[in-house]
């Protein structure tokens, strides 16, 4: 097991899309299905898990956020998500209501 990288938060942030729309225009910006814990996704991102990471992208419970999310969210600016980072990436996940 190697040791975790140091680029992780463990801190859980809720926000909303006005503030991470900057990190979308950086290309920064995750998306993470509510199918998924964040703290997995972030744990795999901080270790490193190439085949973890792998599995979640092809099971779409993880990728770059993308235009159509942003026109989305953008719409609903009142929207809330969870948030971790994992640098320099900025993961969220739409909180469920």
């Amino acid at each position: 097991m190697t040791d975790r990288i140091d680029t992780r938060d463990e801190k859980v942030y809720t926000v909303t899309w006005p503030d991470i729309a900057r990190e979308f225009a950086y290309n920064r910006l995750c998306f993470v299905s509510s199918q998924v814990e964040l703290s997995e996704v972030a744990d795999a991102m901080a270790d490193d898990d190439a085949p973890k990471i792998r599995r979640l992208m092809q099971d779409d419970h993880f990728r770059l956020s993308n235009d159509e999310d942003a026109a989305k969210w953008s719409q609903n600016p009142e929207m809330t998500f969870n948030l971790m980072i994992v640098s320099p990436f900025v993961l969220v996940q739409p909180q469920e209501h």
